[in-house]
């Protein structure tokens, strides 16, 4: 299949970033957020602890990133996830 019978208006403003982060957290925590998705309590603040020096080995660019501009990439964290 190409790119274009995959596409979609909503996938198709979803920035890379975003898709970048997504790709990330479930193949690293996956059982994170599988466990925070399952919780009875949909009110409680769930934290996601990511380790720094893994997603620098897995994705350099978007550690830069996060580490010099958290208040963009949190918020497509944020994104990606809900």
């Amino acid at each position: 299949m190409n790119k274009t019978a995959m596409s979609s208006p909503e996938t198709d403003n979803i920035p890379v970033e975003v898709t970048s982060i997504l790709d990330y957290l479930v193949a690293y925590h996956y059982d994170q957020l599988r466990s925070i998705a399952l919780s009875p309590d949909l009110k409680f603040h769930y934290p996601l602890f990511i380790e720094f020096a893994e997603l620098l080995d897995v994705d350099p660019a978007l550690a830069y990133n996060v580490y010099y501009k958290p208040d963009k990439y949190f918020r497509f964290f944020d994104y990606a996830l809900f």
